[in-house]
């Protein structure tokens, strides 16, 4: 059900930044685009926290890449999201790649 939640907010997010580069297409200046993309990335922010919310300890790689998507920067200990520049939720893995635990932070 959440994979297929995902996917459903996947396909809608891209239909609309669709919609808006093709309306915009025409007479967008570089300050409309700016603004196009902070709302993007605002609602994949809200998307990551509620998805990083439902990861629990002893989950596998896979079950956090069902949920969070691709890390942003991933490495054997731990995968780093961002939610901006300033913050985001590290992943930890133990030595057997299942969920230690999962931190919020910010810069």
């Amino acid at each position: 059900m959440v994979d297929t939640l995902a996917l459903i907010l996947v396909v809608i997010n891209t239909a609309l930044l669709v919609i808006v580069f093709l309306r915009l297409q025409t007479s967008a200046s570089k300050k409309d685009i700016v603004n196009v993309m902070h709302w993007v990335r605002m609602g994949r922010a809200k998307a990551l926290v509620e998805s990083a919310e439902q990861i629990k300890k002893g989950y596998t790689k896979r079950d956090v890449e069902a949920l969070l998507g691709e890390a942003d920067s991933p490495n054997d200990k731990e995968w780093v999201y961002y939610l901006d520049e300033h913050c985001g939720y590290i992943v930890a893995f133990d030595s057997t790649s299942r969920v230690e635990s999962v931190n919020a932070w910010r810069s």
